[in-house]
């Protein structure tokens, strides 16, 4: 609700319409601009010059416009008096009778005139008494508004339509106290947790269509238990609710409802509900739980290693292990006491305990040591990844400045690919599945989207040091060592160097840095459908290091200034090398075989071919320039997949088995 909005109960939103219409003022109602305004027009004085056959424009009242040309006006596109009509049916043509016979048009006849009316986005809070007075309303709408509640109390008793979609309704006691015949009701984007006994045919017998989508329900098995007690029900719409998530939701729902003919506005046809059938009998296999699919195909385009650009200036030791995967930052597996992490500025970690109600309740700091995930732009920052709300503020936090969630009603949880070494591309082809019960949660959290990262893990590995108080080998008693001998075994083990047993290495402990983050979309999972397919492209790629593979060692020391002008400066350093290669001499005072240079065959033959005798002189080349051109963007193809079964026999279908029937890895 913003601030300083106009809020206003239901019949004075109408009042308001209505005066739009202007029904009292050009060109409606008893003005002056009428033709006699009603009375009749004194005849002018007859001269001596008239005759019964003479007849002026006066007499015709010309200074008053015509009934035709105030409709004329009413109705032109061009037309400054052209008005917004789409809020009621019978709004024009309201406005036409008060044109042609505006004498008729009064408050009681305007109030029985209206058969429609749709008031959205209008502030309104509450359905008054003074709705009563609309004796012929069959239509209302009442969208996009505050309502917490509806009193069936102040519906016109001859209400056949009923429309409050993306209200705040969340309890339908009053909606069913005395309600009308309707044959549609839309409960659509509101807050109901709940039907309770309120959506069944006692209430509502001649109901016809039903929306319920976009609400908070969950338990399938009861919602569709009571739908089937409403007679006449014909279109049902419940997508959107957290309910849908599960994998028998369409399929129940077509078995269960036999007289159904839409759901979620998607006709139902004969081969479905035959696909489908017997499927009401097995509700022990339908259960409330969502199962999800989640695979990575490859990732594209990681920098390159420095160890493995240069592998000939690397040290024996110690040795550099760099291995890459996928982080994913997924609905938590728990459905009570969410803890939310929120980073402080001195590294400490604040957890809020959610209560059911959503509202945060606070614990104890810890003091915690969290897994170190250092980025490259600021890489003596450390963010506890494992535990990062699913969205965060996309500008970085300053120092001191606290991280602060969007949606801190759930938690998430990390799910890792599998470790792969690096390539330019490399196949991850990694499939795992989770199960969620906690279907309210999984729906919010797939309207948020879910945050991910490309995370490269380094292991250092250095030999073991020798243990304390080992002496060396000694030889044997009654042998001299041999001196020559030794040489010679020293020759044979360095040639079979391969052969030898491996050097004990100690291990550190993995360091982890995020090379690019980015955020998949799901909220058309939400929206109803099975799955998300992308490949995802880090439009800019962040800044590198050398641990996580640095450029060329001439750009890594240039300033900001410097960065700008790489290209030049890569330039002059070319031309300073030849130069200098140029001007090299031996000790003997001649130039050495460095600073000669073998001309090209496009010289040799300008040198022979040179009218001024320059036979074979060596002319100057230009060196080429140097293309200092971005890296490309790194790629992620992944996707993820909401299990929903096809036909009856899926819900025997095991859990380790996907659609294809391959073998799936089972996620905490």
């Amino acid at each position: 609700m913003e601030c300083g909005e106009d809020l206003k109960p239901a019949f004075k939103a109408f009042e308001e319409q209505l005066k739009t219409l202007c029904l009292n003022e050009f060109p409606c109602g008893k003005g002056s601009w009428r033709e006699f305004n009603g009375k009749k027009r004194k005849q002018p004085a007859k001269k001596e010059c008239e005759t019964k056959f003479c007849v002026t424009m006066a007499d015709y009242g010309a200074h008053h416009v015509k009934t035709e040309r105030l409709t004329d006006l009413m109705n032109d596109k061009r037309s400054l008096w052209k008005l917004d009509y789409s809020w009621s049916d019978e709004a024009k043509q309201l406005r036409e009778i008060a044109v042609s016979t505006p004498w008729l048009v009064d408050e009681e006849f305007v109030l029985s005139f209206f058969k429609t009316l749709r008031i959205s986005d209008k502030g309104v809070t509450e359905i008054d008494e003074e709705f009563l007075k609309f004796k012929n309303l069959e239509e209302l709408l009442l969208s996009a508004n505050y309502l917490t509640t509806v009193s069936s109390r102040n519906l016109p008793r001859g209400l056949r339509v009923l429309e409050v979609c993306a209200n705040r309704i969340n309890d339908l006691t009053d909606l069913c106290v005395r309600p009308p015949p309707l044959i549609h009701l839309g409960l659509g984007y509101n807050k109901l947790y709940a039907t309770n006994d309120y959506i069944t045919g006692k209430y509502w017998p001649e109901l016809l269509s039903l929306d319920l989508g976009r609400n908070n329900l969950t338990d399938l098995l009861n919602i569709i238990r009571k739908l089937q007690t409403l007679p006449k029900l014909r279109n049902l719409v419940l997508i959107g609710n957290p309910l849908a998530l599960t994998p028998g939701y369409r399929g129940y729902t077509i078995d269960s409802l036999k007289k159904l003919e839409y759901l979620d506005d998607v006709i139902i046809t004969a081969d479905e509900r035959h696909q489908f059938k017997g499927l009401a009998k097995r509700k022990e296999c339908v259960l409330d739980e969502a199962k999800v699919t989640m695979s990575v195909e490859f990732i594209k385009n990681l920098p390159m290693p420095e160890e493995l650009k240069h592998p000939d200036d690397q040290p024996e030791f110690p040795i550099v292990n760099r291995k890459y995967f996928i982080q994913f930052m997924f609905l938590e597996s728990r459905s009570q006491n969410v803890e939310i992490l929120e980073v402080l500025h001195d590294g400490l970690t604040s957890t809020v305990l959610a209560s059911p109600t959503g509202t945060p309740q606070p614990t104890e700091v810890m003091n915690e040591t969290p897994m170190v995930l250092q980025t490259p732009d600021d890489a003596k920052k450390s963010v506890d990844f494992s535990k990062l709300p699913p969205s965060v503020d996309e500008t970085t936090p300053e120092e001191g400045e606290r991280i602060v969630c969007k949606t801190p009603h759930f938690g998430v949880a990390e799910i890792r690919s599998t470790l792969m070494p690096w390539a330019e591309m490399i196949d991850v082809n990694w499939v795992t599945m989770v199960t969620r019960d906690d279907l309210l949660s999984l729906r919010n959290f797939f309207i948020s989207g879910m945050e991910a990262a490309i995370v490269e893990e380094k292991i250092l590995s250095n030999p073991a040091p020798e243990v304390e108080g080992l002496a060396p080998a000694q030889p044997e008693k009654g042998k001299k060592p041999d001196k020559k001998g030794s040489a010679k075994e020293d020759k044979k083990a360095k040639g079979k160097k391969k052969t030898e047993p491996e050097v004990n290495l100690v291990h550190s402990p993995p360091e982890y840095t995020v090379l690019a983050q980015f955020h998949v979309p799901l909220i058309t999972i939400a929206e109803g459908e099975f799955g998300y397919s992308e490949t995802v492209t880090c439009t800019e790629a962040p800044p590198t290091d050398k641990r996580a593979g640095s450029p060329d060692s001439d750009t890594e020391s240039l300033t900001k200034k410097d960065k700008k002008d790489a290209k030049d400066g890569r330039r002059s350093k070319v031309n300073s090398a030849l130069k200098k290669n140029k001007d090299v001499k031996g000790k003997d005072g001649k130039k050495s075989p460095v600073a000669k240079r073998r001309p090209s065959l496009a010289e040799s033959v300008k040198g022979k071919h040179d009218g001024k005798g320059n036979k074979g002189k060596q002319q100057p080349v230009e060196p080429e320039p140097v293309d200092l051109a971005p890296p490309p963007p790194m790629e992620v193809k992944l996707s993820l997949r909401l299990q929903h079964w096809e036909c009856t026999a899926d819900c025997l279908r095991g859990d380790d088995m996907d659609k294809d029937g391959d073998s799936i890895e089972a996620a905490p």
